[in-house]
């Protein structure tokens, strides 16, 4: 008898174990699911890429879809939204005509709403430039996709390559693809009617392809561009008084050719060749061959740049004295 109790007793406990053994399963199944959820307030993706590297379209998209996109923030389903400087929105759109569509990616000139939950840009239509079919909000695909897009008036299947880029780019004394780009470059060699050239140089940061870019105190930039004319030329650094884009990923200075004060062929976006290089420059009327030398500043073995002249103190070699006192 009191032996059928205690097998009733240690039963009776065995079952209690168990279901506190299921409790704390659906407990730890919780958290990991809270876990693995967006948080709430957070626009429903807390993992949103600061800034996307966008290329590969088709020459009739290029010039308005390749380009850096930033985020501004999240509409009303928590997908990211993007914007590009050359003013196209990158965002998710659960039905882009606000009916029966299928859910997708787009990039369009129309700013979409954060409000509205369907047909983002209210025009009760799915009028875009390109379109990635998709059911995820959480961002548009990293790596090479396909998407469909207008080409010379033919809808085609193209692949585009998403690249996730730092909004902070290159800071001084930071690397590109491993190597330390020089805070301060001295440039020295240019013609007389490139005097302007012969100056210091500035680090800045960096543009969207991770190269670094230069400022010289006379206004002159020095910077990479993988595509100056936006359609076939090859890659180059370039002298220039116009500012490059730091989102931009072709034609940085937007002027749609490949106008400079200076260029050298190269496919080293890491940092501009140093030493002597052969430069093209255009010198009274034509383009030569000069031999331009870009040296590091902090260098005092190339300190010594010269004498000047009373009548010669307009030029780049005098400017660079003055600004190494």
């Amino acid at each position: 008898m009191v032996l059928g109790k205690m097998t009733r007793k240690s039963v009776g406990m065995a079952f209690k174990m168990f279901g506190v053994f299921l409790s704390l399963i659906g407990i730890f199944t919780m958290i990991m699911d809270q876990l693995a959820s967006p948080a709430e307030g957070a626009g429903g993706n807390s993992t949103a890429r600061p800034m996307l590297l966008v290329s590969g379209a088709c020459a009739a998209q290029s010039l308005s879809l390749d380009s850096a996109y930033v985020l501004q923030g999240t509409t009303a389903s928590g997908a990211p939204l993007y914007r590009s400087d050359t003013g196209y929105y990158l965002f998710f759109d659960p039905s882009c005509d606000g009916r029966t569509s299928e859910p997708r990616w787009m990039f369009s000139l129309n700013k979409p709403s954060t409000s509205l939950t369907k047909d983002l840009d209210g025009d009760g239509d799915c009028a875009y430039n390109a379109r990635h079919f998709s059911s995820n909000a959480t961002g548009p695909p990293i790596g090479i996709s396909t998407w469909r897009m207008p080409c010379n008036g033919v809808w085609q299947n193209v692949q585009l390559r998403f690249q996730e880029r730092s909004l902070m780019g290159l800071e001084s004394g930071s690397t590109v693809e491993g190597t330390s780009a020089p805070e301060k470059l001295i440039a020295k060699g240019a013609c007389w009617s490139q005097a302007q050239v012969n100056t210091v140089y500035v680090l800045q940061g960096a543009t969207a392809s991770g190269a670094p870019y230069y400022k010289a105190e006379g206004g002159v930039y020095l910077f990479f561009d993988p595509n100056c004319d936006g359609r076939s030329s090859p890659s180059r650094w370039m002298l220039s008084m116009n500012a490059p884009s730091v989102s931009r990923t072709q034609d940085l200075d937007g002027d749609g050719e490949c106008s400079n004060n200076g260029r050298l062929v190269s496919r080293d976006a890491r940092q501009p060749p140093l030493g002597t290089a052969v430069w093209r420059m255009p010198c009274s009327g034509s383009w030569q061959d000069i031999s331009l030398t870009f040296t590091e500043a902090d260098r005092p073995q190339q300190a010594a740049i010269g004498t000047c002249s009373a009548d010669s103190m307009s030029t780049g070699c005098c400017r660079l004295r003055a600004l190494l006192r």
